[in-house]
């Protein structure tokens, strides 16, 4: 079993290139999806 960990280093352009492409992605969300993923949210902060 390897104890190795692997990271990836992108560069700021890379980075916002990537959010912005999750970002569009979420954007484009159904409904139920959307919601379901606020309520998920919603828990995390209340439990936080």
């Amino acid at each position: 079993m390897s104890n190795q960990v692997a990271i990836d280093a992108f560069s700021p352009p890379e980075m916002a290139k990537r959010m912005e492409d999750l970002g569009i992605k979420k954007a484009g969300l159904d409904f139920w999806s959307m919601f379901t993923l606020a309520a998920l949210a919603g828990a995390f902060i209340g439990l936080g």
